[in-house]
């Protein structure tokens, strides 16, 4: 295996643990590492990381693959799925351009997306499901906004006091407090792009473009299925709903595998646990198939419950007729969650508004610790 195919591998499993690495970043790590040479790893590593990793979280888990992968230790453990590699190479190795060998070894996915022939999500269909995604803000209203309203327990507010005093000729006599109005919120929401949800991909691929129409700053994104990858400065810069799942695929290879919730959900609250607060909703969509720890799960949800200002499990086939949560994660979420409802609620205000105001004027039921 050449310097080139052995960047691309280690770039693949930088992925397989969070990290997000786009197709870019690998050709400039290729470039550089073709430069260094393997010969100096100290000077290797330093290129690498400043090609590869963007964000000082993902430091240590750098520093351990690179360990283990560069120091000649097996690779058993590391990959999160097996990984084959076809390259095509047309004369002399040592003739060819840099970036062309890169792309030669990178085609696969290309290829490999052509061929599942998925529908592009729909701009009318993100219009739908925006509509429904600004009644869900505004219910949630987690978050204080510039309004403020009466309260017997805020500060005291001096412009009120002055307004009471005009009653009693100027004098003072009344203390007036406040408090900021809750009028905003942030939505986290997480997409199940495993190959389960098939069937539903041009759906979530308009649902992740419908998150552009609420303000820059109050929502989050992210895709999972083995694992978890943030989206949302994906999403920011394209425009079009069929360009997202064919980016994704291309740049982070995380779309059409398998299911492993428990441990994205884990992902999200140890690296993106800043995210999650008392003043956040956590959108959930998944059909529940689960190929991992179901304990793992079960733990993550109850966490994640604890957490966050509300938690909704999003299922595409909950409004269908005879259905029941019949899978394990499933029955975990219906336990865990202050919602659970299908989908579609999201492509209709008044669905949307039935679903979510229940579970948001009901106080929140006790859970198992």
């Amino acid at each position: 295996m050449d310097l080139v195919e052995r960047v691309v591998l280690f770039a693949r499993l930088l992925r397989n643990r969070g990290v997000p690495v786009s197709t870019g970043e690998e050709i400039d790590a290729a470039a550089a590492a073709l430069e260094v040479g393997e010969g100096d790893l100290e000077a290797l590593r330093e290129a690498l990381r400043a090609a590869l990793v963007k964000r000082r979280e993902h430091y240590k888990i750098f520093d351990e693959l690179f360990d283990k992968f560069w120091g000649g230790s097996p690779l058993t453990g590391l990959m999160v799925e097996p990984v084959r590699l076809t390259v095509y190479v047309e004369g002399e190795l040592g003739s060819i351009d840099p970036v062309k060998r890169f792309l030669s070894v990178y085609s696969p996915y290309d290829v490999e997306w052509e061929r599942l022939s998925v529908e592009p999500g729909t701009r009318e269909l993100a219009r739908r499901i925006s509509r429904g995604l600004r009644v869900v803000r505004r219910l949630l209203a987690l978050y204080p906004g510039r309004r403020l309203r009466r309260s017997s327990r805020g500060p005291i507010d001096f412009r009120g006091v002055m307004r009471r005093s005009l009653r009693h000729f100027g004098e003072p006599v009344e203390l007036v407090k406040s408090r900021r109005k809750l009028s905003r919120a942030r939505i986290v929401a997480l997409f199940d792009v495993s190959n389960s949800m098939r069937d539903e991909w041009p759906w979530l691929q308009s649902a992740m473009a419908a998150f552009r129409s609420l303000p820059s700053g109050s929502y989050e994104v992210f895709a999972f299925s083995v694992r978890l990858v943030r989206l949302t400065e994906v999403l920011q810069r394209l425009e079009r709903p069929e360009e997202i799942g064919r980016v994704v695929y291309r740049e982070l290879g995380v779309w059409g595998s398998g299911t492993r919730i428990g441990e994205s959900l884990r992902q999200l609250l140890e690296a993106h646990g800043g995210l999650v607060t008392e003043r956040t909703g956590v959108l959930i969509v998944s059909d529940g198939w689960d190929l991992g720890d179901l304990e793992l799960l079960d733990s993550a949800l109850s966490e994640l419950s604890r957490r966050a200002g509300l938690v909704a499990w999003l299922t595409p086939y909950a409004g269908s007729k005879g259905f029941r949560p019949e899978a394990a994660a499933l029955k975990i979420a219906v336990n865990r969650v202050d919602v659970f409802t299908s989908a579609r609620v999201l492509e209709d205000p008044r669905s949307a508004l039935r679903a979510f105001s229940s579970a948001l004027i009901a106080p929140r039921r006790p859970r198992r610790s």
